[in-house]
């Protein structure tokens, strides 16, 4: 009896199975939530900047792949060494919160790859941070002006990113430290400042005083023209006045008259 062999249609399964253990990893992808697709075709115009793979499975030809990127926002902290206008270094701590552009995916993956937070957004806020703060004085990014600063910051940030398919949620330039040396001249002129505050407040202080007493005097002289009253008149009147506010209080006492004197008052003991 002639022996036939193996039938022709388990030779294409099983050459199936050894080709869908092959290349089964590349046939069927599974995109996960808060990821996005590109594909790259090997043999027909190599990466497709347009048709991007939205969650969920899909099924591809076997010479091609899909490189899978995260889109969910991301947050990334970084120290950065800087130059004031002087020269004078300082160190700011700069918080980010970030992500892909989700429809600009193959753009990105084409100009930086998966490597796009190291190269990219590190990189441009770093080198936006130092051209920035170039500008300024270490004392006015560290008190008068410093919301000024990182608004630029935040600003030409953001365009630079935004050029190149990413997306700037927010940033925050968390602290500012400066050198010893700086740290303590600014002390010292803030010292200063402070204390020319504070005798400015007292001048202040004293001409409302002055103006105080002389309206007081302008008041003393009126009440005296008017009543006809001399100056030592006018001071047994207030005496009278007080002596009357004192003995009508609660608090014992005892209210000595001296004939034409102003009266005496002694607390009593309770």
């Amino acid at each position: 009896m002639e022996n036939q062999g193996i039938p022709r249609s388990v030779v294409f399964v099983l050459l199936g199975v050894i080709l869908l253990v092959i290349f089964g990893s590349n046939i069927f992808i599974n995109i996960d939530a808060g990821e996005k697709g590109v594909l790259f075709k090997r043999f027909d115009g190599g990466l497709d900047h347009e048709n991007l793979y939205d969650q969920g499975f899909h099924i591809v030809a076997p010479w091609n792949y899909v490189e899978k990127y995260n889109v969910k926002k991301q947050t990334l902290t970084e120290t950065i060494d800087v130059l004031d206008s002087m020269a004078q270094p300082l160190k700011i701590e700069v918080n980010v919160r970030f992500h892909p552009d989700p429809d600009k995916i193959g753009y990105l993956h084409q100009e930086f790859g998966q490597d796009y937070v190291t190269s990219l957004v590190k990189q441009e806020m770093g080198a936006t941070a130092r051209r920035v703060m170039s500008d300024y004085e270490a004392e006015e990014i560290y008190s008068t002006k410093r919301k000024e600063v990182e608004d630029r910051i935040i600003r030409e940030t953001r365009e630079v990113l935004s050029n190149n398919f990413v997306v700037l949620q927010t940033l925050l330039v968390k602290s500012i430290t400066l050198s010893d040396y700086l740290q303590e001249k600014i002390d010292v002129k803030l010292g200063y400042k402070q204390e020319k505050e504070a005798y400015v407040e007292r001048l202040e202080l004293e001409d409302e005083e002055i103006e105080r007493k002389k309206k007081e005097a302008e008041g003393i002289y009126e009440f005296t023209r008017m009543t006809g009253f001399t100056a030592d008149q006018y001071l047994q009147f207030l005496g009278i006045q007080a002596t009357q506010a004192i003995a009508t209080s609660t608090n014992s006492k005892f209210v000595i008259s001296s004939g034409g004197e102003l009266p005496v008052l002694l607390q009593a003991n309770d």
